[in-house]
């Protein structure tokens, strides 16, 4: 696809969060800079969404400006309306309007394929501005007569709806939908120290995702923290705090449960998981009212980054259901379905402790503690850690 670029053509790398959109994009740049293209790079960024034509201006500011002489003055001067490093002609009065500032991009990108091809590479789309989004569409509408290959990286779930639309009509489209790794894969992430069945449980439990294999296999769990944590900062007090009381509760939860947890009004609640739901931290599941985070992975983070004191408040409100609300009673000794070990697992549950925190407790790995408690879940017919700590305060009584 790199070599021999003789005309525009657009590559689309989608993928979840982790999966590996990033390091395919700064794949396709080394290659290309390794075939002596022109490379120019940038992309959108969560501190700079307010930012009109951010990931452009990264890519493309300071190639624009050493372009400049060779632009016509209508192009340059339109040119420099969005690109500061561009002296701004005022002998000229800058075109306006998205139209001709995507004709005077699409002629920079003409002018800069004057003696070899060129790569614009965008990352992390799905937080492009709408200004972004618009001029990219009509860029891809009417692209470059020229090689220019155009290759974006983006989260479709979080993407803009237009832009999603753009390329699913743009002409020579390479589509480029990033898969889980195979177990071989995750194998050779994994270090020597890994048996063999522990990485068919790094398999099954990261679901193949490099991120949350990096995650799983660090002990502090930094791997998936810096992401997680940027996300939870762009959202709204209502929606994290959602966020962190659906954490309490478990890997998945329902409307009802995240309300009592969080302590907000059921009206706030809905518009915080509907806020959730579109950043794609949460998911709705085919049950009816029932939400899951996008891997359990994000939990751990979201859970582990919560102020202490809150935690414990949501903790406590969720341990206070209203009767109604709670399980259907089950008849008495139903702990006996689990082995001593799943039983030692459950208790520990019950008394509020991690997942980390049993391990360290019963000197286990934690991934020794999520087989075990998945495993109560199944057996004790519950979906999530309230619900064994009401089964076990139900047992008590």
């Amino acid at each position: 696809m790199v070599a021999g670029l003789t005309s525009a053509v657009h590559l689309e790398i989608t993928g979840e969060p982790g999966i590996g959109k990033t390091w395919m994009l700064a794949e396709v740049t080394r290659t290309a800079r390794g075939s002596g293209y022109t490379v120019l790079s940038g992309g959108a960024e969560r501190s700079a969404a307010d930012v009109e034509l951010g990931p452009l201006i990264d890519a493309v500011d300071e190639h624009a400006a050493g372009l400049a002489e060779a632009l016509p003055p209508q192009i340059r001067a339109a040119l420099a309306e969005v690109f500061p490093s561009l002296p701004r002609d005022t002998g000229s009065p800058a075109p306006a309007g998205a139209r001709r500032l995507a004709h005077a991009v699409r002629v920079l990108l003409e002018t800069s394929t004057a003696t070899r091809p060129l790569v614009l590479a965008l990352d992390d789309l799905h937080l492009a501005d709408a200004r972004t989004v618009d001029l990219l569409c009509q860029l891809l509408r009417l692209p470059p007569r020229a090689p220019v290959l155009f290759a974006v990286a983006y989260r479709p779930k979080q993407a803009s709806a237009r832009l999603r639309r753009a390329f699913a009509t743009a002409p020579a489209l390479v589509r480029l939908p990033l898969q889980p790794l195979s177990l071989d894969q995750v194998r050779a992430l994994a270090d020597d120290s890994v048996s063999a069945a522990q990485c068919r449980e790094l398999h099954r439990h990261s679901h193949g995702n490099p991120r949350y294999v990096a995650a799983i296999l660090d002990p502090e769990g930094r791997a998936a923290d810096a992401t997680v944590v940027d996300e939870l900062d762009e959202l709204s007090a209502n929606a994290r705090l959602t966020a962190v009381a659906g954490s309490v509760l478990g890997d998945d939860f329902d409307l009802p449960e995240v309300t009592v947890a969080a302590g907000l009004p059921e009206a706030d609640i809905y518009v915080a998981v509907d806020e959730l739901v579109a950043v794609d931290l949460i998911r709705e599941l085919a049950e009816p009212g029932r939400f899951a985070f996008r891997h359990p992975v994000v939990r751990h983070t979201i859970y582990r980054n919560a102020r202490p004191g809150w935690r414990l408040g949501a903790q406590a409100r969720a341990g206070r259901v209203p009767a109604s609300e709670l399980p259907r009673p089950r008849r008495p000794g139903l702990l006996t379905r689990l082995t001593d070990r799943e039983q030692q697992v459950a208790r520990l549950v019950g008394d509020g402790m991690t997942n980390r925190e049993i391990a360290a407790a019963l000197y286990v790995t934690e991934k020794t503690v999520e087989m075990h408690l998945s495993n109560v879940f199944g057996k004790l017919e519950v979906r999530n850690r309230v619900g064994v700590a009401r089964l076990l305060h139900a047992e008590s009584r």
